[in-house]
């Protein structure tokens, strides 16, 4: 997007548990938000796999809708949520579809009940601030989570390679640009990036691009 858009990155967690920073920053992202830098409520939790840190989710998206209201228009808002990863922070009884049972899944149900909320927050400002008209959403998950399946040491989602673990959720929203459309054939987050610059309508050059 070059110099066109207003660009900005958040996320309740440490950047390098993600990319290196100056991956993003040589990106075109020049103002990012995270663990090191912002004001907010932390959390934390020792697990058996690591030490996890991450600021408060619900206080995180309230300074990404902040900052998406103060934005200038056009922009690109970038929110990477931590609420689906491990270890699941309690965010106590308002997000629990599950009773708190000690259990990793019942943890993770919940954070995504979390999660939903939060998406439909961030919906909900686009749409009283009148920006959702002219503004594309894309949803999109890195990859799924296993707890189990197939064999007992099927967790996470790197040791084997079934729907669980490789399945994510691709969802691009902008009624005026975008008809409701399924897609039910395997696709990749590599369509992504061109399939979004199609729908802005900005030019690129395909043989650029692995994706379609």
């Amino acid at each position: 997007l070059e110099d066109t858009h207003e660009s900005f990155f958040v996320t309740p967690t440490p950047i390098t548990w993600y990319f290196p920073t100056a991956f993003l920053k040589n990106s075109g992202l020049p103002e990012i938000h995270s663990f090191d830098n912002l004001p907010l409520k932390a959390k934390e939790e020792y697990h058996s796999l690591g030490h996890y840190i991450g600021r408060d989710e619900t206080q995180t998206v309230d300074f990404f809708i902040n900052r998406i209201n103060r934005a200038r228009e056009p922009f690109l808002g970038i929110y990477l949520s931590f609420a689906a990863h491990l270890p699941y922070f309690d965010y106590g009884p308002a997000y629990r579809v599950r009773e708190e049972d000690g259990r990793s899944i019942t943890r993770y149900y919940n954070n995504l009940n979390l999660l939903d909320h939060m998406i439909r927050r961030i919906y909900d400002n686009l749409k009283d601030k009148g920006l959702l008209g002219r503004t594309i959403l894309v949803i999109v998950g890195d990859h799924g989570q296993a707890f189990g399946q197939h064999h007992p040491d099927n967790f996470m989602h790197y040791r084997y390679s079934y729907n669980e673990n490789l399945e994510a959720p691709a969802v691009f929203y902008q009624p005026a640009l975008l008809g409701a459309r399924v897609f039910d054939r395997p696709t990749s987050h590599i369509d992504l990036l061109p399939t979004l610059l199609d729908a802005m309508r900005l030019p690129y050059d395909p043989n650029l691009f692995n994706g379609e």
